[in-house]
């Protein structure tokens, strides 16, 4: 069975045309406007419906019939996109946006709108541009840029070709590029040429150009013609979900092993009652909204519909790191995203975020616990109300807990001041003070436990080494590898993993008692270095094969040297090269002597440790 795809305009031009053989109205900028045809009694001279036959002509293809564009909105029937917003005509109106209106389009850098003449046309346009080997240089950011010269030829519709220098460099804005007599409006339907200078606007609303946003749903009007959607609703299918969030996160998930699938948070689709929804979910949702239920406030707005179904989009849960119990509108109210249940990565879930009370935590500081009670981190100022999340502390334009990284705004995560928000945690008084908090800014420059790092500076240790590497601010040393927090980061080290206390990154230990030296003791003949087969600071053991040498024999038969460890240790010199064999002024190494040292290993009592390091700090 075939299918019979349309396009936005033939979708559009068919909803049009239903209106008018319907006789349903349109709204416009002039308001109501009524497409009813009325005959008053003629006596007879009415001819019947049977003898009666329109012809419906859209000469652009914009979803309006040619009689009804001249006749009701005055827009050109010639034209797709009348006023050149890059929106045709007929999207426009059938929307609630005005087709002789550009709003935006076209703005500079100053905000002045041009309009263009109205003697344009989209018949016989070609253009093309094309690179040429002429450079210019200009100052771009204070520094000089140098770009080749592109050239831009079009043919207009009566055949003269002309060729201009772009601009530097030749970007298209908003679908329209000026030329010195007119001007190109391109859109993914039409090309259109204008001739002459554009002139000033004499006003108009900006919410109706492309770059509008009427409905305030955070997509633009170009954006809503894409997806279809309406721009004048902030929720085109009704589901009660925003149409850029349900855009933002559209995905299509099986229905539970059967091959078929959902597209869900589809912005024109609530799929409502959709097989993704189980009995239990269901019953579920039905507790929630219940008159006892703690969403009860919702279920007018998400409740069931008339024929007794739940939106998919809206009741689900569907995180695909795993359920993180936050139901999907109050994902979408909360401004996260529905598919991560850490939606800003704070360490804490999108549902602990917004929890209240004393919960039971698996997991804390990002790691996995024993299970233990402590009260959800903004149960302190949220007052067990939505209300609290659905404002802004830090005025970084992210809604407060699970929409924002760092609540307060003090450059600690959420998920981190909470670690450290409770007395019973604290290792050595379970009435401490000195604690954190995800709502309090002023909580970041205070050193409680004296290693010479602020709160702030103790978290800036998982910026360098990832996730909840962070260093505790009761703990002067965190890692309890006998070297504090504040000199470990001062140093470079990893100063919440104890692993570094015994290694020595910088390689300054030495050969204290001479028996690290490796040479090539049956030396004979002189020998070529051909092969290194460690590098510095590996571990090797006694008698370990570590480089190899040629050597010629009389009468010209090579022979091959082979080197060895003379202890356990660690590689600390490497004396000698392989050279390189694209480089003559970089031969490999050659040996002439029993005596010449390869490479030297450093035994383990003899290396310069970390915490020996530490422990020299103040030796003068």
């Amino acid at each position: 069975m075939s299918r019979l795809v349309l396009t936005h305009n033939q979708m559009a031009y068919v909803a049009i045309v239903a209106t008018m053989i319907f006789g349903s109205a349109f709204v416009g900028v002039s308001g109501i406007m009524d497409t009813t045809i009325r005959y008053e009694d003629a006596g007879g001279d009415v001819l019947d419906d049977a003898d009666v036959k329109q012809t419906i002509i859209d000469s652009d293809g914009d979803g309006l019939s040619d009689q009804i564009e001249k006749t009701q909105y005055g827009t050109d029937p010639a034209v797709w996109d009348t006023d050149r917003d890059g929106l045709s005509d007929g999207w426009e109106i059938l929307n609630g946006l005005d087709p002789l209106d550009p709003g935006d389009a076209g703005l500079d850098e100053n905000g002045s709108q041009d309009t263009v003449d109205s003697d344009c046309t989209d018949e016989d346009i070609s253009f093309y541009s094309e690179e040429s080997d002429e450079t210019r240089t200009i100052i771009l950011e204070g520094e000089d840029f140098t770009y080749n010269i592109t050239y831009l030829t079009y043919t207009l519709p009566n055949g003269i070709e002309k060729t201009i220098e772009e601009p530097e460099p030749w970007v298209p804005k908003n679908g329209i590029y000026e030329l010195e007599d007119g001007k190109f409006i391109i859109t993914d339907n039409s090309i259109v040429y204008c001739e002459g200078s554009a002139q000033p606007d004499d006003g108009g609303s900006p919410e109706n150009g492309p770059g509008g946003d009427p409905d305030k749903d955070g997509l633009t009007n170009a954006e809503e013609a894409v997806l279809m959607t309406n721009p004048n609703l902030r929720d085109s299918d009704a589901d009660g979900l925003g149409d850029k969030w349900e855009a933002d996160h559209m995905i299509e998930l099986e229905v539970f092993g059967t091959g078929t699938f959902v597209t869900l948070f589809n912005p024109l689709d609530g799929n409502w009652g959709c097989d993704l929804i189980t009995d239990d979910r269901a019953s579920e949702v039905d507790e929630l909204f219940s008159e006892t239920g703690p969403l009860h406030e919702f279920s007018e707005e998400f409740g069931r519909d008339f024929n007794d179904r739940y939106s998919c989009d809206a009741i689900l849960d569907v995180d695909l790191d795993g359920s993180d119990g936050l139901i999907n509108f109050l994902e979408e109210k909360f401004g996260t995203n529905p598919l991560q249940s850490d939606s800003d990565n704070d360490l804490l879930s999108d549902k602990e975020e917004t929890s209240y009370g004393t919960m039971s935590w698996t997991r804390w500081c990002g790691k996995s616990s024993e299970p233990k009670d402590r009260v959800a981190p903004f149960t302190h100022v949220s007052e067990n109300s939505f209300d609290w999340f659905l404002e802004d502390l830090d005025g970084d334009g992210n809604l407060n807990g699970p929409s924002d990284w760092d609540t307060d705004g003090d450059g600690m995560p959420d998920g981190f001041e909470h670690c450290f928000s409770s007395a019973l945690d604290h290792p050595s008084d379970s009435e401490s003070l000195d604690l954190l908090d995800p709502a309090d800014g002023s909580d970041a420059y205070y050193d409680w436990d004296g290693d010479e790092l602020s709160n702030f500076e103790e978290y800036q240790s998982a910026l360098l080494f990832g996730g909840e590497n962070f260093t505790s601010p009761w703990s002067v040393d965190t890692d309890n590898d006998d070297m504090p927090d504040g000199w470990e980061k001062e140093n470079g080290l990893h100063p919440a993993w104890p692993g570094d206390r015994n290694l020595d990154p910088d390689l300054d230990g030495w050969d204290q008692d001479q028996d690290g030296a490796v040479t090539y003791p049956d030396l004979i003949y002189t020998t070529t270095v051909t092969e290194i087969g460690v590098e510095l600071g590996q571990q090797v053991q006694k008698n370990e094969e570590v480089a190899r040498g040629l050597y010629t024999l009389p009468g010209g038969v090579p022979g091959t040297a082979k080197i060895y460890s003379p202890v356990d240790g660690y590689v600390y010199q490497i004396l000698v090269t392989t050279g390189d064999p694209n480089d003559v002024d970089k031969p490999a190494s050659v040996i002439e002597s029993r005596q010449d040292v390869w490479m030297v290993i450093v035994e383990e009592h003899e290396r310069f440790t970390n915490i020996d390091e530490y422990n020299a700090k103040d030796i003068d």
